[in-house]
């Protein structure tokens, strides 16, 4: 395992970079071994650096799935970096290099690349403990987002949007868009993105649950330094997920 992880640590320091993954993927992974979710879905998967970062968790931690979502549209450009580190064989595909690298950390088992282009998102059979989202930042991508997710995340989880938190629009719309569902309100504007059929559960979950905000920034002169982490809770005041409690 140490030297897999050794040579994970080497991949993430080559290949984050390109998509300013190189810190945020390491967080990930310590996030995963410590609230072990079962089900996490990265949206846009890029070279694949924050879904083995987060894979290699749920190795360590001998539970959880990763599934990672990309129709690999960005390959021509990032095969370049790809092939200058000799990680693959000149003329591999996108789907290829990603299974090699799997391979190569035996990360097989604990990851799952679907390809498909971003929008529409995909649907899991069961629900989802982490949503990792890197394709569109902007403040109508993160309501379409929340619209479609919320329903479909379990009562604790957390969902990532990537550069949210430094994109102006989409500080301002999540400051306070989160307030409010944390009062268990649903602005019209999230509202209307709800199926009609689906809008009375969909007020109903909202008030049953708790929800926090967290900008993490970097202090780097990057378009990609930033995550908004939205951590979803059931509303009992007590810490989540659940772990041990002691007295005074």
């Amino acid at each position: 395992m140490l030297d897999h992880y050794i040579k994970l640590l080497q991949f993430t320091k080559v290949f984050g970079p390109p998509y300013g993954t190189e810190d945020s993927a390491i967080f990930l992974h310590s996030l995963v071994k410590m609230h072990k979710p079962g089900v996490i879905l990265e949206l846009g998967t890029g070279l694949g650096v924050c879904a083995f970062q987060m894979a290699m968790a749920a190795k360590e931690n001998a539970h959880g799935h990763v599934y990672t979502v990309d129709n690999g549209s960005h390959w021509e450009t990032t095969a370049k970096l790809v092939q200058q580190h000799q990680i693959v064989p000149p003329g591999t595909d996108y789907r290829k290099f990603l299974g090699t690298v799997a391979g190569w950390l035996e990360l097989d088992s604990f990851v799952t690349f679907i390809d498909e282009t971003l929008p529409p998102f995909p649907k899991l059979d069961e629900p989802i403990d982490l949503i990792f989202s890197d394709f569109q930042h902007g403040a109508q991508a993160t309501l379409n987002l929340i619209a479609f997710y919320l329903p479909r995340v379990s009562e604790c989880s957390s969902i990532f949007i990537d550069s949210a938190s430094t994109l102006r629009q989409t500080y301002d719309l999540l400051e306070n868009l989160i307030p409010e569902l944390d009062a268990g309100n649903v602005p019209d504007a999230l509202r209307q993105l709800v199926p009609d059929r689906g809008r009375e559960a969909f007020d109903a979950l909202v008030g049953k649950r708790r929800f926090r905000l967290m900008h993490l920034t970097e202090v780097k002169q990057r378009s990609q330094n930033s995550m908004a982490w939205i951590k979803i809770e059931p509303r009992d005041g007590g810490p989540y997920p659940v772990t041990h409690m002691r007295e005074a």
